[in-house]
């Protein structure tokens, strides 16, 4: 077993970017945010592997998006650990390429409804696409026209697309 950082016990705890560089899944998927790596990629190691720049910047736009409603959240500022439990972000087996973009999640967070979710995110960042999928369950999407209004692009001039 071949580990690349030097505080990782096993493989599922890192993972390489698109650059090249090797990273904990415990790492912020945006500065400071709640959403870590490890609830953007999938455990299965193989699929990892198939991590493109387009996916890896679909992720980190979402992210973003997200992290911008999040820190609006009336107990953002008391969080110790995150309160995102994520069931699907980026999905690199999926045909129809709603899940191969990352620029979709499925998540709920924790003390919050879905509808509660979705009333704050909708006070904070119009451009979301929301669904609640369940009473806990919110599925989270940047649609396709609001890329370029994605706080990762804002701060960095890159146009998405």
């Amino acid at each position: 077993m071949h580990l690349h950082l030097p505080f990782s016990e096993s493989p599922r705890d890192e993972f390489q970017a698109t650059d090249g560089q090797w990273h904990p899944v415990l790492r912020a998927v945006v500065f400071d945010s709640w959403l870590l790596w490890q609830h953007a990629l999938p455990d299965d190691l193989h699929l990892r592997a198939q991590l493109t720049p387009q996916a890896e910047q679909g992720i980190r736009e979402l992210g973003a998006a997200v992290h911008e409603a999040h820190q609006h959240f009336p107990d953002y500022k008391r969080l110790v650990d995150t309160p995102f439990r994520v069931s699907r972000w980026w999905d690199p087996t999926d045909d129809t390429g709603e899940w191969s973009s990352g620029h979709r999640l499925l998540c709920r967070v924790i003390n919050y409804s879905a509808i509660a979710v979705e009333a704050e995110i909708k006070r904070k960042v119009r451009y979301l696409d929301l669904t609640v999928r369940s009473l806990h369950y919110i599925e989270v999407a940047l649609p396709q026209e609001a890329r370029h209004l994605s706080p990762i692009n804002q701060a960095t001039g890159v146009a998405a697309g």
